[in-house]
């Protein structure tokens, strides 16, 4: 899905309206939620708002399941399902647990963290019904799949926890660092953000700890580009990129600004975005 529209060869950053907090790609446009109760899609050569639409109440976490976009509902204890391509998009409802957080999908289903339940609920994309629902640490945000296993960062707990995709069975709970909130995978490991130490940290999919690396500020999302690892350090108003991905000598290569307050990233295949939460924009670097 990385290459599939023409990218303009150009940076840039667009105000939208509301506090941005999350972003998904789904091959020709970025969506984004915002704190105005709605996520806003762009046309990602040029950054030229396509639509707007409506969904649940305080939207975190968005995932692309190939035909629609899902998004967490935070204050409403839902997620809601946007047909990505279709210009007046049908909204399907479905609860979930109380504080729907982050979101991800794994080639049959639809993940989504219940960060103040201690769970995680599976949906299927297909029929749109709940098939399971499963216990994990404390304070559950950032999910992640590597495509067998669902990983979930458990921010009160300090741990990560590794779900069979199949399943749900518990193949472990691994102690991380302070604070874990957003998690990436990189075709071989996993990345995790912690907000309590300005670290992030690259573990195995056994979850043995590989290395912990200095970020910025409060850091929170983390996105893979298919060679590097992007922070975002939400108190630090900068990205930083670890490279290379998956190997055991990557090192921080640089920081660079961007809006204040960035929380989501995601990459479009060319560029790595992020949202901009108290500026208001997203940034396209």
């Amino acid at each position: 899905m990385l290459h599939w529209y023409e990218a303009a060869n150009s940076k840039f950053d667009i105000g939208v309206d509301g506090a941005p907090n999350a972003l998904a790609f789904d091959g020709t446009h970025m969506w984004v939620s915002t704190s105005t109760n709605k996520v806003i899609k762009i046309r990602a050569a040029d950054g030229l708002m396509i639509l707007e639409r409506p969904v649940g109440n305080t939207p975190r976490g968005m995932a692309f399941d190939g035909v629609s976009m899902w998004v967490a509902n935070k204050g409403s204890n839902t997620v809601s399902r946007v047909e990505a391509s279709d210009p007046s998009p049908v909204l399907t409802t479905i609860n979930v647990g109380p504080g729907p957080e982050g979101v991800c999908f794994d080639g049959n289903n639809i993940w989504v963290t219940n960060s103040l339940s201690s769970t995680v609920t599976r949906i299927s994309p297909t029929t749109l019904a709940v098939n399971g629902t499963f216990s994990v640490g404390i304070a559950p945000k950032g999910i992640a799949t590597d495509g067998v296993s669902v990983w979930v960062a458990n921010t009160s707990s300090n741990t990560v926890t590794k779900l069979r995709a199949t399943d749900g069975l518990n193949e472990g709970t691994f102690n991380v660092g302070f604070g874990p909130t957003g998690i990436a995978y990189d075709g071989k490991g996993l990345w995790v953000t912690l907000q309590g130490a300005n670290q992030v940290v690259h573990i195995s999919k056994a979850g043995a700890i590989i290395k912990t690396f200095p970020v910025g500020a409060v850091p929170n999302g983390v996105v893979f580009d298919g060679a590097s690892i992007w922070v975002a350090n939400s108190n630090a108003a900068t990205v930083t990129k670890i490279g290379p991905a998956h190997n055991v000598a990557a090192v921080v290569i640089g920081t660079y600004p961007v809006g204040q307050t960035p929380l989501g990233l995601a990459f479009d295949g060319s560029f790595v975005w992020s949202a901009n939460s108290f500026d208001q924009t997203i940034s396209k670097k």
